[in-house]
């Protein structure tokens, strides 16, 4: 070991080695980027769950009447499994905007208070709180004036209006057989 480490080891002294601003920055930004994209991910998986409730809507469509046509046995079973089919889906979309409002929280409330810290300016990211503080101004004009909450709305509905369809057809069939001649039941 070179006698002048030695020197500065044993120093009482000791240089404290810090972080250039530049690279805390960096990586930061690496951090935010690599957040984004995984908020991008997250809300791309969700769209997936919403496209196979599509989908599953379009097969139920197809399905019942076939089901009340050639396998009337097949009714009940159907109509249990299907609301089941559209809560997993909705359950599984929920949870993908769940990790997305966790992502996005860490980036509000973490991230973007050490960059502001670290540039020292506390202007930075604004268009951020922007869009937090006047999102429901703008989207209650856009989607609809009564709803509080119209990013619920329209994130969380569309399994759920699958679910609540689905009922009011099986009351719906409930209904009908209740008024053929042939299955009265005197209820």
């Amino acid at each position: 070991m070179n006698i002048s480490k030695k020197r500065h080891r044993s120093s009482p002294t000791m240089f404290v080695e810090r972080e250039p601003v530049e690279e805390k920055l960096e990586a930061y930004l690496a951090e935010y980027s690599a957040l984004r994209e995984e908020i991008k991910w997250l809300i791309q998986e969700a769209n997936q769950y919403q496209n196979f409730a599509i989908a599953l809507i379009g097969a139920t469509v197809t399905l019942i009447p076939w089901v009340l046509d050639k396998a009337l046995a097949l009714l009940i079973p159907v109509l249990l499994i299907l609301p089941f089919l559209f809560s997993l889906l909705g359950f599984l979309y929920l949870r993908e905007h769940e990790e997305v409002y966790v992502v996005g929280a860490y980036l509000r409330e973490y991230l973007r208070s050490q960059v502001r810290n670290l540039v020292k300016d506390s202007h930075t990211w604004g268009w951020e709180e922007f869009k937090t503080n006047d999102l429901e101004r703008y989207s209650a004009v856009m989607f609809c004036a009564f709803c509080p909450q119209p990013r619920l709305l329209s994130s969380y509905g569309l399994p759920f209006f699958c679910f609540h369809l689905l009922l009011l057809y099986y009351i719906y069939l409930q209904v009908l057989t209740m008024m053929v001649p042939g299955n009265w039941t005197g209820r």
